[in-house]
């Protein structure tokens, strides 16, 4: 099993570029069969004031990325964490 770890530079302008950032990085691991993320990659782990905001649902556009991905690239990907919404709950 080959297994690459990513570190992703944190991008806070926008949520939409450190999705196209994280699709590049996780493209230049092809031969990896599992791929793991940071910690709320795709909003800065510091950024408190944006987690209410850039919440989202399983089925949002985190997730969706990483799933079109895995498919892509045939391999597992551990997301690392992101701030879900479900409900009113976060």
């Amino acid at each position: 099993m080959r297994i690459a770890s990513i570190q992703l530079k944190i991008i806070e302008e926008s949520k939409d570029k450190s999705l196209i950032h994280a699709s590049q990085m996780i493209r230049q691991c092809r031969d990896a069969n599992l791929i793991l993320l940071p910690e709320l990659w795709n909003i800065g782990f510091m950024s408190f004031d944006r987690y209410r905001g850039e919440a989202e649902t399983q089925e949002g556009p985190t997730l969706t990325l990483l799933r079109t991905l895995a498919e892509e690239l045939s391999c597992h990907l551990y997301t690392g964490s992101f701030v879900e919404k479900k409900g009113n709950q976060f």
